[in-house]
């Protein structure tokens, strides 16, 4: 959870304040930096791409003997999968209302918005 929330946090400004803390059973990264749409998308996917759809390449085709090692993978995945699916849902949200949208801040677990 922590390498994901990284990968958010990279892409902001180097001048804005980033913060990334536990809420409930998860993580969140709070910045206040206003994005476009297509900035806070590539923000939302690029944990995404980096972690999660590499790790289920190699669930999927890798096949490996020990069941251990399944058991630890299989947990591991899940913890990310879980974070990506309300990144996921956050990317269809923005999409269908793209065209209404100026721009978007992440604010915790909020995120903010500005309709044109």
């Amino acid at each position: 959870m922590i390498v994901h929330e990284y990968f958010h946090a990279i892409t902001f400004s180097k001048k804005e304040d980033i913060y990334i803390w536990f809420q409930g059973f998860g993580m969140i990264t709070h910045c206040t930096e206003i994005k476009n749409v297509k900035e806070y998308l590539y923000t939302l996917l690029l944990p995404n791409l980096r972690i999660t759809l590499p790790l289920s390449i190699f669930v999927i085709f890798v096949k490996l003997s020990s069941p251990l090692i399944l058991k630890m993978i299989g947990l591991v995945s899940s913890i990310i999968i879980l974070g990506a699916i309300n990144d996921l849902a956050t990317i269809v949200y923005i999409i269908r209302n793209r065209k209404q949208i100026e721009y978007l801040q992440l604010s915790g677990k909020y995120m903010y918005y500005k309709k044109k």
